[in-house]
């Protein structure tokens, strides 16, 4: 899922949002619901390239 929203986003910043659906853990619900996440690239500690999964209002 992340790397077609990479895609779609046609290099438009380091920074693009993921939907998919998921199912919660341990829980009673056994429906998926659909959720939205951040995928951001960047430099790692020696410069390789390093892509962070976090949800939408984490930095």
């Amino acid at each position: 899922m992340t790397r077609s929203a990479i895609r779609r986003s046609r290099g438009s910043g380091d920074r693009v949002m993921v939907e998919l659906y998921r199912i919660p853990r341990g829980g009673r619900a056994r429906q998926p619901r659909r959720v939205q996440l951040a995928a951001q690239i960047g430099p790692g500690d020696n410069a390789e390239p390093v892509m962070t999964i976090m949800q939408p209002c984490e930095d």
